[in-house]
């Protein structure tokens, strides 16, 4: 299988969206937030029906001497670059292989090369109701959410 960029990366998962949703939603381009190799392995633990855990990245390629970290409770809900939050719920995270293919949160092992995207969450989730429901606070963490356009703009 062809070794994609970072940015065919992003249009393939943009354009998978688009034939998935049957072409009639708005959708945004999506965000490359973070390329690097999976250092640590994921950890991660059943726990009342949910898969929580997290995935500590280290940075190659423009990202090198950089860190990533992903925690998730089923779906990917807050990340840290460098320590720092980062891309956060409602806003989509996602983590892929060089080829584009999605690696569920379990399988992300030690060594492996992965791709972080990040998506602008659809309108309702960005409404005060959406972000009372999915947001970090509603998990626990003392973050708050900034629109993933916003930390894009000024990185």
């Amino acid at each position: 299988m062809k070794k994609l960029t970072p940015t065919e990366v992003t249009d393939l998962l943009v354009g998978v969206t688009i034939l998935a949703t049957g072409g009639g939603g708005r959708l945004e381009k999506g965000y490359l937030l973070f390329t690097g190799t999976v250092s640590g392995g994921t950890t991660w633990k059943n726990e009342a029906g949910f898969t929580i855990g997290e995935i500590h990245i280290r940075g190659r390629d423009d990202f090198a001497g950089d860190t990533y970290r992903i925690w998730f409770k089923n779906e990917n809900m807050l990340s840290w670059k460098n320590g720092k939050t980062h891309v956060t719920c409602p806003d989509l995270i996602g983590v892929t292989d060089t080829t584009g293919y999605p690696i569920l949160n379990p399988d992300c092992k030690d060594g492996m090369d992965v791709v972080v995207l990040g998506f602008k969450s659809p309108e309702p989730w960005r409404t005060e109701r959406g972000l009372g429901i999915l947001c970090p606070r509603f998990f626990g963490f003392d973050d708050s959410w900034t629109p993933i356009e916003d930390l894009m703009r000024d990185e």
